[in-house]
């Protein structure tokens, strides 16, 4: 198993818990996909541009490119 870490949206999309059931993730090369599953809960639309920041076990990566609205 590989440790993902977490990934700070720079937002606020979620109230409580969302889970979303069936997800899937793949990675090729250095590009990682994940598609998200069915959702249970609720989410907020954010519709501010920001940038994505994934943080690992072993370092930190932040989104490329001009900031942009993630979902």
């Amino acid at each position: 198993m590989t440790e993902l870490g977490s990934v700070q949206l720079e937002g606020n999309y979620v109230t409580g818990v969302a889970n979303f059931t069936g997800s899937t993730m793949t990675a090729s090369g250095n590009k990682v996909t994940i598609v998200l599953g069915s959702l249970s809960g609720t989410v907020h639309d954010q519709k501010r541009p920001a940038t994505m920041i994934w943080t690992t076990p072993k370092g930190t990566a932040t989104e490329s490119g001009p900031k942009d609205v993630d979902f």
